[in-house]
């Protein structure tokens, strides 16, 4: 029993095709390593601007990004929070017998939360 040509190439097809999708795999996977060095490179070079790093070995220029950026979060933490409650206080409803006993009445209610 011979085999017939078609029959005969197609291992041999199947066989490249194979490669070939382990050639791409193989190029993939190099690219992703550099990939990685990279980052890691990344990671060793900026690790001294991150929180973790102790203040004793922070330098003055460091400190006073510290400080500047700590001064800046406060500064949001403070603002977002204010946002939070006034929108909360808004949010309330207030039935016309409550609103008498908070000693506001419903316009100044709105002017607060326009503040």
């Amino acid at each position: 029993m011979t085999l017939t040509p078609l029959v005969s190439t197609h291992p041999e097809a199947k066989i490249r095709e194979l490669n070939k999708e382990y050639t791409e795999a193989l190029n993939r996977m190099k690219v992703e390593k550099k990939r990685g060095a990279v980052l890691k490179k990344m990671k060793k070079a900026n690790k001294k601007q991150f929180w973790w790093v102790p203040i004793d070995d922070l330098g003055v220029h460091e400190l006073k990004q510290l400080s500047g950026a700590t001064d800046e979060l406060k500064s949001q933490v403070v603002e977002r929070a204010d946002k939070l409650f006034l929108s909360s206080f808004s949010s309330m409803s207030f039935l016309p017998g409550n609103s008498s006993s908070t000693g506001m009445s419903s316009t100044s209610h709105s002017n607060m939360a326009q503040v």
